[in-house]
């Protein structure tokens, strides 16, 4: 499973390489590499929901959704995905302050364990 979900990911960088490969040097990249990776994700989710792997033959069980199983499969993800927001949230914040000045160099883990605590 995973190794299907990385590969619809690393599809998803190409799609995104493909979109945007005749425009001029300045706009090949996104203006936030986070949003590329949203992209990529988006690719690699609609691949490994139970319905589509159930269509594809990767999963046995009946052609309808089981409520059990959606919640059960909404859970995981949201443990895998949900989770991660404020720690992402805290990486952005810690960033921007280094990339504002607000944070040298010298005091990067001290900031870093502030903005954690």
């Amino acid at each position: 499973m995973e190794d299907l979900f990385t590969a619809h990911h690393e599809m998803g960088h190409i799609q995104y390489f493909l979109q945007y490969k005749d425009q001029p040097f300045i706009y090949k990249e996104g203006a936030n590499p986070g949003f590329h990776e949203s992209v990529d994700d988006v690719m690699a989710l609609s691949v490994s929901t139970p319905k589509h792997l159930r269509k594809v033959g990767l999963l046995d069980g009946a052609s309808t959704d089981d409520p059990e199983a959606t919640i059960n499969y909404l859970y995981l993800q949201g443990l895998q995905k949900i989770v991660f927001l404020p720690f992402a949230y805290v990486v952005d914040l810690w960033r921007w302050a280094v990339f504002q000045g607000e944070i040298t160099s010298d005091a990067y883990s001290c900031n870093w364990w502030k903005l954690r605590g």
